[in-house]
């Protein structure tokens, strides 16, 4: 049996698995694929292997399999006992997706504990609508570089670096996913968790007292963004 032990994850395949909550038939799909170079004999052992190798029943991988089968996303051959198991490039052919970003997924860290799995495919999302906002940012700040450089000139100052971090909010994460925005918290917080994104808060600080926030929030258009730290109230 080959092992591989990196996969070049397409971030197509982890924005799919989020809008279709696929994150289970994913993992096994990539569990399948780590084991062999496209095609193997799933017989009862090996699936009970697969099994205790993901942590979970073996009625939950045999019921993985059909619904990839059923998607296409593995075939078989009934004459010679073959599953044949598709490349990365054909499964995006059949879902219809697009996209040439991909993250580097260790199959022995990443892949067998599904909470870890499911926030790494989720870190990856985020990670591309980063690269999304920060390419904005720099086209914007590229119309505008002989202004600031002129400015920079005249100051002798120097040009600020892009901040690593930006602002990725839970409701456009939601329309871009087709998730909740309370499942896209939950996601955020999940990645967050396993150490694959860095969060900073983004908090702006509103000079009222304590005994005036139930009167502000009934009045304040963000309320549901209203949070207090230490005695401060702070809006996210």
């Amino acid at each position: 049996m080959i092992q591989k032990n990196i996969f070049r994850l397409p971030v197509a395949l982890c924005a799919f698995a989020v809008a279709k909550n696929s994150f289970r038939e994913l993992q096994i799909y990539l569990y399948l694929k780590s084991i062999c170079e496209g095609q193997l004999r799933l017989n009862p052992e090996a699936v009970k292997i697969a099994a205790q190798n993901l942590g979970v029943t073996v009625k939950t991988i045999q019921n993985n399999i059909k619904k990839l089968k059923q998607k296409n996303w593995l075939g078989s051959d009934p004459n010679y006992g073959y599953m044949f198991v598709r490349g990365f490039k054909k499964i995006m052919e059949i879902e219809k997706l697009e996209g040439r970003q991909a993250g580097f997924l260790d199959i022995d860290n990443d892949l067998y504990n599904y909470k870890k799995f499911k926030a790494y495919a989720i870190s990856l999302t985020l990670s591309s609508l980063q690269k999304s906002q920060q390419v904005k940012e720099r086209d914007s700040q590229a119309q505008e570089r002989d202004s600031r450089k002129q400015k920079v000139a005249r100051s002798g100052s120097r040009a600020k670096h892009a901040s690593k971090f930006c602002e990725i909010s839970c409701s456009a994460y939601s329309q871009i996913f087709e998730v909740s925005t309370k499942t896209a918290s939950i996601y955020k917080r999940l990645a967050h968790e396993f150490n694959f994104i860095e969060v900073k808060k983004n908090l702006k600080h509103v000079d009222i007292e304590l005994s005036e926030l139930k009167l502000f929030k009934k009045h304040s258009d963000n309320a549901h963004k209203i949070r207090v730290f230490e005695k401060q109230i702070f809006i996210q």
